[in-house]
This record gives structure tokens, C-alpha cells and sequence, in this order.
């Protein structure tokens, strides 16, 4: 079942929120390369005002489906063989390029981040990519890959879309990836870690949740049913929040039921930052846009 829940709020209350929740700098990107205005941003007959969306950073070709956003003015993404920083006026060159980096990222800092190039996890330093794992075959496949660092000796990372994997250790000195969930055949790339006995991922249809260990008693169990278009992209605070992409839209699972929060976006990739119903950022087209209230 799904409803809906876009808000909308009275027009008396639209340029107190409007000095709170504005967009960056509009570029002229988009899924067509036109700015996107999905959603009502005007005060209709009622009085009231609907969210939308509106780009918030330029567009910029080669975009991938990744993204880590720490404001408006500070978001950073896969573009062709590198991280690409959005200053709040255009995208600057973050890191050198990395032949064969994936749609993958894990931001510790600006001198500390963490993707999946070819099929080892490096490290960018802020000068130079440097390897942190040893290879494995399937991190990277069809161009896809997520992982969760922990800590150099400890990361996550799904395998082959059937498993995830755990990186032990220190490259050069002991370490080596091993299976440490079941296999599942149709494993997505989306996961969402809490914890060694807590990780959600998608599987076919379904968010599911990881308990446990491998051989322990560790098993996945389905929270959601079958949900029809659900990607790659999933947000989590407890089993009954549950954030998620379907189709391309934002919605929400609230233990029994999905919701809609955001309306359709064309050209909406499998990525998205959760702030609050009234604060998302996902990247369609080519181009990050926001759902919030109409800026001025």
C-alpha cells in the first residue's frame, strides 16, 4: 500500500520558511538539461504552498549515482574519474583522476576519502589515491559497488550482488577480505550500517535487515514486502523509518505502510541525503536538486 504525504503549507508562513530552507546557486542542468520544477511552487486557491524541487548545484556531465553533501555549499561527487566538489557556485576538482573508480564513496574528510577503484578500496589523502585493500573479485560489479568503512582495518563492502564482504586488517600486513553475510541471490547495492550485528541492505524488492553472525546464527530478515520499483538507495533510523527510493520519488516506510514524501523527478539516480521530510537532496540527470520550499 502506498500514500501520500506532500506538504504543503500555508502561504503566511512561506518567506519566514523560505529564509530557512533556500536552494544553492540554480544552475541549468537537469534530467534534459532544464532546470527542474517538479511540484507546486506558487500559493494555490487554499492559501497553501507545496514543496518541490529545484536544482541545487549546476549540471555537470558524467555525474555518477554518488554523492556526500555536508551543506549547499559543500557537496561532493563521483564525476568521470574523480570527486568533484560543489563551492555553491560551480564544480571544482576535489581529487586527480582514478582510472576505474565506481559510484562509490565513503567521506571521512576532505583529506579522507574512501572509494572503490577498480576492485581495491583507496584512499584519496588529499595528494594522492592510495590502495588499502587487497583486491576482490566482484566488488565492482557491472560498475556498481558500496561499501561502509569502519576503520582501515575494518570495512564492508557487497561482493558479486550476493554477499558482504569484511576487509580485516592491514594491506601488506595480514589482511584479506572474507564472507560475512549468507548469500542471497539478488542482493542490491544499497546498504546501511549500524553496527557488526546491524546492516540493511536491499534484496530484490525488499529492505532487509542483517542480525548476527555468519554461522552463528546470523541471518537476513525482510522488513518491507515486495515494493514494486524500489532502487538502490535507502536511508535508515530504525526498522519502522525507513527512507528509500521507488521509482523516482522519495518515500517512507513507517513499519506497515509506504509514503510518499517527495514528488516524481525525472531522471532521479539511486542516491540521495536525508535531512527531514522537508530537506532532501538527490542527484537527477546531471545535476543535485533539492526538495524544499520554492526559494524566492
Amino acid at each position: 500500500m502506498m500514500t501520500s504525504k506532500l506538504r504543503l503549507l500555508p502561504a503566511l508562513l512561506l518567506s519566514a520558511a523560505l529564509g530557512a530552507c533556500t536552494v544553492g546557486d540554480q544552475g541549468t542542468g537537469g534530467p534534459d538539461n532544464t532546470a527542474a520544477d517538479s511540484g507546486v511552487d506558487l500559493a494555490d486557491a487554499s492559501g497553501e504552498v507545496a514543496l518541490a524541487w529545484a536544482e541545487a548545484t549546476a549540471g555537470i556531465a558524467g555525474i555518477a549515482a554518488e554523492m556526500h553533501f555536508v551543506s549547499p555549499t559543500e557537496i561532493y561527487a563521483v564525476i568521470n574519474n574523480k570527486i568533484c566538489m560543489w563551492n555553491g557556485a560551480e564544480w571544482v576538482d576535489h581529487t586527480i583522476d582514478a582510472i576505474g573508480i565506481t559510484s562509490s564513496m565513503h567521506f571521512v574528510s576532505p583529506t579522507q576519502i574512501y572509494s572503490v577503484v577498480g576492485n581495491v578500496v583507496q584512499m584519496w589523502d588529499g595528494a594522492v589515491w592510495t590502495p588499502m585493500t587487497e583486491p576482490q573479485v566482484g566488488i565492482n560489479l557491472a560498475g556498481a559497488a558500496e561499501f561502509h568503512w569502519v576503520s582501515d582495518n575494518e570495512m564492508y563492502a557487497v561482493v558479486d550482488g550476493t554477499r558482504i564482504c569484511k576487509w580485516t586488517g592491514i594491506l601488506g600486513g595480514g589482511g584479506a577480505w572474507a564472507d560475512y553475510t549468507e548469500i542471497v541471490t539478488d542482493l542490491g547495492y544499497a546498504i546501511h550500517f549500524v553496527s557488526q550485528n546491524e546492516i540493511y541492505a536491499t534484496v530484490g524488492l525488499k529492505v532487509c535487515k542483517w542480525t548476527g553472525i555468519l554461522g552463528g546464527g546470523g541471518a537476513w530478515a525482510d522488513l518491507t514486502p515486495d515494493t514494486p520499483d524500489l532502487e538502490d538507495a535507502i536511508h535508515v533510523v530504525s526498522d519502522t523509518e525507513i527512507y528509500a527510493q521507488i521509482g523516482e520519488k522519495i518515500c517512507e516506510w513507517d513499519g506497515t505502510t509506504w509514503t510518499d514524501l517527495t514528488a516524481d523527478m525525472p531522471g532521479l539516480k539511486p542516491v540521495f541525503h536525508y535531512v527531514s521530510d522537508e530537506d532532501i537532496y538527490a542527484i537527477a540527470g546531471i545535476a543535485v536538486n533539492h526538495w524544499a520550499l520554492p526559494a524566492q
